[in-house]
């Protein structure tokens, strides 16, 4: 894979990070002259650059720092000047490119000052990228970031910092990506990543209620019946979990909704198989509306169950059902 930067072409190697910039030669570690080599070459070369950077001549800034960065980067200005690359370039609304450097201060640097904010301004470009346009369409049309490259952006975040809050939000957002693609299968495995590896994040509970949500959205697809129990499920780990969670009382009313859909799909079930004249399968039904908290659904699933104990009593015992329980009252 590659990463275009304004200043070239630069294909990464496949053992670094899917944004950096260097090739593995470079990551090795160097000898003392080289070190000494490169400081003395960069130090006049960043005086210049911090020059130019203070009186607003950023495209020289930028070739400077930039040349620092691929051509001296065992100097100890290495760091500083990578990040100001990638600085430079973030305000000129180059943001990939910004993103790319800024991977490289996460890569070889973790000890500069710079890193965290790196990883800050890396997770902010992320973000930023899910509605920003970047780059040009034949050097004219801004371009929106596609979205498999958000996600790559994102993965970056999560790999760089894996404890951090960036890391939760990452994973959330990556899933809402594959939800607003109605990928729906790899947003609930996205969204449960959040709920299993981020669980005290403030997006583990919003995360549990999507997992719900699409459930029992794909439910009313004749593919995915079982995906309103998945549903019920997921409301209810979600209650259990997070009880204190101001959608609390919404799960519950969801739950009702949810019991209310099952109550009418059995009691429908139930009226046909009672038509077909199959009484076991129509009582066994019946038995589930019985379990529904909806009055009148009830109702008519013990008139159902009454019907049947006129024409065959037995096929309520089969179905277990305490007859003096399920009279429908007078």
């Amino acid at each position: 894979m590659a990463v275009v930067l304004g200043f070239g072409l630069i294909t990464l190697e496949p053992s670094f990070a899917i944004f950096g910039i260097f090739s593995k030669d470079k990551d090795r570690l160097p000898t003392k002259n080289e070190v000494a080599k490169h400081d003395r070459e960069a130090s006049k070369l960043f005086a210049s650059a911090e020059e130019a950077q203070n009186a607003n001549k950023a495209k020289k800034a930028l070739g400077q720092y930039t040349a620092i960065t691929k051509k001296y980067y065992f100097s100890k200005f290495a760091p500083e000047a990578t990040f100001r690359t990638a600085e430079l370039l973030h305000a000129r609304g180059e943001s990939l490119d910004a993103f790319a450097y800024y991977q490289t201060v996460v890569d070889r640097y973790r000890s500069s000052p710079r890193f965290q904010r790196s990883l800050e301004q890396q997770y902010n470009i992320a973000v930023a990228s899910l509605t920003d346009k970047n780059g040009s369409f034949f050097g004219v049309v801004p371009k929106r970031t596609s979205r498999d490259r958000v996600i790559q952006m994102f993965e970056a975040v999560i790999n760089n910092a894996p404890a951090s809050i960036y890391a939760a939000n990452s994973q959330y957002y990556i899933a809402r990506i594959y939800e607003g693609r109605k990928e729906y299968d790899s947003a609930i495995i996205a969204f449960q990543k959040v709920v299993d590896e981020y669980p005290r994040s403030t997006k583990a509970p919003e995360a549990q209620l999507k997992i719900a949500e699409i459930y029992e959205k794909t439910a009313r697809r004749p593919d995915n019946p079982s995906n309103l129990q998945e549903s019920r499920e997921a409301y209810e780990d979600f209650i259990t979990n997070f009880p204190q969670h101001r959608e609390r009382d919404d799960a519950f009313a969801q739950l009702s909704a949810i019991d209310e859909k099952e109550a009418k799909k059995s009691l429908k079930i139930g009226q046909y198989y009672q038509k077909k004249g199959n009484m076991k399968a129509a009582a066994i039904y019946y038995k589930d509306v019985l379990r529904s908290n909806n009055a009148a659904l009830k109702s008519q699933a013990r008139q159902g169950i009454d019907a049947i104990s006129g024409v065959d009593p037995e096929a309520l015992k089969a179905a277990e059902i305490d007859t003096s329980e399920a009279r429908t009252p007078d």
